[in-house]
């Protein structure tokens, strides 16, 4: 499905078409390339949007969550494929298609912690929608709810959960001495306080034994204590997706979190016409989807000063985007959140008015380009 002008330049390859790959590949089609797109589903989602959508799946934003590739112009000739054997010039796609190129963009992104509350498991649009009406179907049916992991994403979703479910028990299990341990004390105090406000019982210091719930609704603790749980949901252990380059000549340069050692400009070392952008590349820098969409942004310029002169000095990537001690915004519902850039700490009512009440869907949609309707 060919969605952008016949360019006539250097053809690139994007493997991952999430954030930091959807916009390398427009750039580099703004640059006069030719760019193949590729990703196994067929739906771009919008990651931050997805626990709302997940407990309210008729909502106007879990609407406009996700939406097709072919609604966003700009990506060139995109393919619904995985990777099953790749090289320095060539990727070989489970459809059997070998696609040569000049450059390669790979962009892959990571296993999301929370399994199909964050992460679509099926690969067409229609079965995400459907597994969001599946997520709402457990929630509403339980009763005593247990997230185990007090990080990002298990405070948003917990925070989700309570503001769209009245009447619910729900737990948090974290190893650390308190939540979201790797941001400051007084982020981390508020966000505790926050929860409590809203019944949230948070259980720190503590492991769960993990499928100790199967068949008896009760969730082990490796202290030995105990709590009642219809619906556990583990938050925790996200990796980056980088198994499909084993057995390939880049296996050695993954490193042992599983992502790809690059140069400062994102190249991946040694390969000066391969990228390695988002959550798969070892930039020492927290994994968000602003940084992804920078990363992509600035691979793109990149890509034009090489169209011009294959020897062109690249500019370097900043860590976290140049901001020092980088920059994160964490919703609470619709109408709260807390967050920081570099050291300041962000009032609740900045973070409810940037980002809690769409969760920068409509961003994304005017950024992208997504055509309405769609």
């Amino acid at each position: 499905m060919a969605i952008s002008p016949n360019n006539s330049g250097p053809h690139l390859l994007v493997v991952g078409a999430g954030f930091a790959g959807c916009f390398a590949a427009k750039g580099a089609i703004e640059a006069g390339y030719r760019v193949t797109t590729v990703d196994k589903k067929d739906f771009f989602d919008i990651k931050y949007a997805a626990l709302r959508a997940a407990v309210q799946p008729d909502s106007q934003l879990a609407k406009s969550y996700a939406f097709k590739y072919s609604d966003i112009p700009g990506l060139g000739s995109f393919k619904q494929a995985s990777v099953a054997r790749i090289g320095k010039d060539f990727a070989e796609l489970d459809t059997g298609e070998v696609v040569k190129f000049d450059y390669l963009i790979l962009a892959t992104g990571s296993s999301n912690a929370a399994g199909i509350f964050a992460q679509p498991q099926g690969l067409t649009l229609s079965s995400r929608r459907s597994e969001l009406q599946e997520t709402f179907a457990l929630v509403q049916k339980a009763k005593d709810i247990v997230i185990v992991g007090g990080g990002f994403v298990g405070i948003e979703l917990a925070a989700e959960i309570v503001e769209t479910f009245a009447g619910k028990s729900v737990h948090i299990v974290h190893p650390a001495a308190r939540l979201f341990d790797n941001k400051s004390i007084k982020i981390s105090n508020w966000v505790q306080k926050w929860l409590k406000d809203h019944k949230v019982q948070i259980h720190v210091q503590e492991r769960a034994v993990k499928g100790s719930e199967a068949g008896t609704n009760i969730l082990k603790l490796e202290s030995g204590k105990t709590i009642r749980a219809d619906l556990v949901i583990y938050t925790v252990g996200a990796k980056p997706n980088t198994e499909f380059l084993n057995g390939s000549e880049f296996a050695e340069l993954v490193d042992k979190a599983g992502r790809l050692k690059v140069n400062p400009d994102l190249r991946v070392v040694g390969y000066p016409n391969v990228f390695a952008l988002g959550d798969i590349n070892d930039v020492k820098e927290e994994k968000l989807g602003y940084l992804a969409t920078q990363q992509g942004q600035l691979t793109g310029k990149n890509l034009a000063l090489l169209e011009k002169d294959r020897n062109a000095k690249l500019t370097a990537w900043k860590v976290n985007g140049g901001v020092s001690n980088g920059a994160m915004l964490l919703s609470l519902g619709q109408n709260a959140g807390t967050g920081h850039f570099g050291s300041c700490v962000l009032f609740s009512f900045m973070v409810a008015l940037a980002k809690c009440k769409d969760m920068f869907t409509g961003k994304v949609w005017n950024e992208l380009g997504v055509q309405a309707g769609a």
